[in-house]
C-alpha cells in the first residue's frame, strides 16, 4: 500500500537501562551523538528541543562518506514514556513521515518500541527496518 495511508513499520527491543535513561539518550544531543546513526555511519550533528511545536535535526555521516539530515518537529513529548515526532529524510523526496517510539518498563528493563508511519513505499519501508534495527542496537550497547 503506497500513498496518503502508507505504509508502517514496528519494531521493539529489551534494553537493560531506565525509562528515564533511554529518554534522554533519545532527546540529548550529547547522548544521540554517541548512538544514533546507520550501520558504518555516525552521528555528525545532533539539534533537539524535545517539546511538542519542538525541532529536531540529526546529521548522519554514512559509511561511503556522504550524509543524511532527518528533522521534524515533535508532536508529543510523555517524558519518559513516549515521543511522537514527523520524520524529513535529506536529501530525499519531500514528503513528510511519523516516528512513535515508547519506553515501557518492564522485568529486566525497558521495551523500547519504534513505530515508523506514512512510509511511502516497500524500498523506503525496507530502509528504514534496516536503520532502526541499527540504531536501536547501538542504543543497547550504549545505555
Amino acid at each position: 500500500m503506497t500513498g496518503p495511508a502508507g505504509l508502517r513499520l514496528r519494531t521493539s527491543r529489551l534494553i537493560p537501562a531506565t525509562p528515564e535513561r533511554l529518554f534522554e539518550a533519545w532527546t540529548s544531543p550529547e547522548h544521540l551523538r554517541k548512538w544514533w546513526g546507520p550501520p558504518g555511519g555516525y552521528c555528525a550533528e545532533a539539534i533537539v528541543n524535545p517539546v511538542v511545536g519542538g525541532s529536531y535535526l540529526l546529521s548522519s555521516t554514512l559509511a561511503d562518506g556522504s550524509a543524511v539530515v532527518i528533522s521534524g518537529r515533535f508532536t508529543l513529548v510523555d517524558a519518559p514514556r513516549q515521543l511522537a515526532y514527523t520524520w524529513q529524510v535529506r536529501p530525499g523526496p519531500d514528503r513528510s513521515e511519523l516516528v512513535i517510539v515508547t519506553f515501557a518498563a518492564c522485568q529486566g528493563g525497558t521495551e523500547v518500541t519504534v513505530e515508523h508511519l506514512q512510509i511511502f513505499d516497500v524500498r523506503s519501508r525496507t530502509e528504514h527496518a534496516a536503520g532502526w534495527n541499527a540504531c536501536i542496537d547501538r542504543l543497547a550497547a550504549y545505555a
